[in-house]
């Protein structure tokens, strides 16, 4: 497949089916345009393919990066869904109140069903820090939410 015939969301959508390909893709991407909201979706799109294939570090790496190529482009959205991918996985990891940090900055930023995702994540880390009564909460408001905005995916989360 030519370079020129994906982009970073190609390689964001990768990332679960075939995490290497996506990298490749990411890279290449990165390799071919100047355009920062591309390179902040492409090194979030590694970040989420190096979790995929267990190594957090390097998830955490990219995901850092990933945000701070979105926050120096003034682009607050791929700069919150960075965080909230970082979250992910420093909540995996075991670092729980790091993970709320980054989901309460993000959240601000975030609308519609990338809103509701965060919420459900928020829900899931109060969960690890045994806070029930907030993580109940959370998951309340992300079920609402998602009823609302017609997200089944979150709605039927476990």
């Amino acid at each position: 497949m030519p370079v020129t015939d994906f982009c970073a969301e190609d390689a964001l959508e990768a990332r679960q089916r075939n995490p290497r390909e996506a990298v490749e893709m990411a890279r290449a991407v990165l390799r071919t345009t100047e355009d920062r909201a591309e390179w902040s979706i492409a090194e979030r799109a590694i970040g989420l393919a190096l979790r995929e294939m267990h190594d957090f570090s390097g998830a955490a790496r990219h995901l850092r990066r990933s945000i701070r190529i979105a926050s120096d482009a003034s682009l607050p959205r791929l700069s919150a869904l960075a965080q909230m991918s970082l979250a992910w996985v420093l909540a995996y990891t075991g670092k729980q109140k790091q993970a709320l940090k980054a989901l309460d900055d993000a959240m601000p930023e975030l609308t519609g069903a990338d809103a509701v995702a965060a919420l459900m994540q928020r829900g899931v880390v109060f969960h690890y820090l045994t806070r029930y009564d907030d993580a109940q909460r959370d998951y309340t408001a992300a079920i609402a939410g998602a009823r609302r905005v017609g997200d089944q995916l979150v709605e039927r989360a476990p």
